[in-house]
């Protein structure tokens, strides 16, 4: 996901590696685009930032997770998906 307001292109390449948000911790219409994809079409998450750095590969997947699965779950219940 993606914080609020565009981000100027000399900010891309921090945004992209340090800025990125979980899936429904931002403004992207993320519910949206997932309701329009077949329930069967894997998915992935790439979100890195930097106020996980610190942490290890397993606490930053135990957050991702914490915050995805939850955001998913919702996303198929209101779009009839699985």
């Amino acid at each position: 996901d993606a914080g609020p307001g565009p981000v100027a292109p000399s900010g891309f390449a921090e945004e992209a590696r340090n800025s990125r948000l979980y899936p429904g911790e931002g403004v992207l219409p993320l519910a949206e685009l997932l309701g329009l994809l077949p329930a069967d079409v894997p998915v992935s998450l790439e979100a890195p930032n930097a106020r996980h750095a610190h942490l290890p590969p397993e606490a930053r997947l135990a957050a991702a997770a914490r915050v995805t699965l939850p955001f998913v779950r919702a996303c198929r219940t209101v779009t009839g998906g699985d």
